[in-house]
């Protein structure tokens, strides 16, 4: 009876655990994980070569600050509090994702390249504007964003990799800044 129990229970971690490893949403932020949201560019990506719309990807980090720099739930509490700006800055059909623990990004189908422009630079100044209360601290935070347009040749891993070069530039220039780097 007892061996019983026991691999129920075992057998039900192990689909718990299953479970988790295949979901597509990270659980805490509400946004798909990496590997979902790289399986939505790969369709959008394919929709753009096939149909011709414009597809813009937004990569966003939150600035590098001492403040939370040894503190991990101090930099979730910002990244949440930045989720939810961008969140208040998306259409019902912008794509949102992460591509690592750090980095926030955005499918925005059907916007141009300056489109998408406009909307990073709302995006940017609507975050370092917003105060963040965080363990009863009142808080601002700047971002760096990449910006990258899908050609319609590209495919998932050439404008991801565009959108990656223009963050590292945002990264490196300064604090607070929105690099695009177009494909050839």
């Amino acid at each position: 009876m007892l061996a019983e129990q026991t691999g129920t229970i075992i057998e039900q971690l192990r689909f718990h655990e299953m479970f988790r490893s295949t979901a597509l949403l990270d659980e805490t932020r509400g946004i798909f994980n990496e590997t979902a949201f790289i399986q939505r560019i790969q369709e959008e990506t394919a929709k753009t070569r096939e149909f011709g719309y414009p597809l813009s990807l937004a990569l966003i980090t939150m600035d590098k600050y001492d403040s939370y720099a040894d503190s991990e739930g101090l930099k979730e509490s910002l990244l949440l509090h930045i989720l939810k700006k961008i969140k208040g800055n998306v259409k019902d059909f912008d794509i949102i994702g992460e591509i690592d623990d750090s980095t926030i990004a955005i499918l925005l189908p059907g916007q141009s390249l300056d489109k998408s422009q406009m909307w990073g630079e709302r995006v940017r100044k609507d975050i370092a504007s917003a105060i963040a209360d965080v363990d009863g601290k009142r808080l601002t935070v700047t971002i760096s964003i990449g910006l990258a347009q899908a050609s319609s040749y590209d495919k998932a891993d050439g404008l991801l990799r565009n959108a990656q070069s223009a963050l590292k530039l945002a990264s490196d220039k300064t604090n607070a800044m929105l690099c695009i780097v177009t494909g050839k």
